[in-house]
């Protein structure tokens, strides 16, 4: 796939642009997990190490399956081109940063813990009733940043790699479901 220098720069620039709006998810996710640490209303955790762990590997492995597919064998990504290249790596590394933060904040409110999936039980899955404000928020983001992946990387499989059926309605579809839960996860429900 051979981009003319005029649609480079505006294929750079929207990446950019989302690149920067990332960024911000990122900084807002770290300064409501600070403020959460000092809230009364939920108490926070750590999380287990394990589960940590698997966050962490989970989203370090999207990176590295997401270059590889995207910059390996079957690529439309000009072999030369490192500017686009290097674009898209580092356009991977801050997303799957973003859907971290967020499993993170899930984590410190409990809110895997709330639906009984790591202590075993199932005691707790009867509903949102039983979870905070806040925890509402928390899975909200979460679920916000993981359609956030699966629209970007919809997107760049279509347009890197290989076509997807109905890729486009898909890519539009994860990418405003993402913005609305991102949008709810700030609503304060009292």
């Amino acid at each position: 796939m051979e981009l003319s220098e005029n649609n480079k720069r505006i294929f750079l620039g929207g990446v950019g642009a989302f690149l920067l709006a990332h960024i911000v998810y990122i900084v807002a996710l770290i300064g409501m997990m600070r403020r959460s640490r000092t809230s009364t209303e939920t108490p926070t955790d750590r999380g287990t190490p394990i589960l940590n762990l698997s966050g962490a590997f989970a989203f370090s492995s999207l990176i590295f399956v997401m270059s590889s597919v995207l910059l390996g064998e079957g690529s439309k990504l000009p072999k030369g081109d490192v500017v686009l290249r290097s674009a898209i790596v580092v356009y991977a590394c801050v997303i799957a940063a973003f859907g971290f933060a967020a499993f993170r904040r899930a984590v410190e409110l409990g809110c895997f813990r709330k639906l009984g999936v790591f202590d075993g039980t199932l005691r707790y899955i009867s509903g949102f009733h039983v979870f905070t404000a806040e925890q509402v928020s928390g899975y909200a983001t979460f679920v916000g940043a993981v359609l956030f992946i699966c629209s970007d990387t919809i997107l760049a499989l279509n347009r890197f790699h290989t076509e997807i059926p109905n890729g486009k309605r898909w890519v539009m579809l994860t990418y405003y479901a993402a913005q609305m839960m991102v949008a709810l996860s700030t609503l304060r429900v009292e």
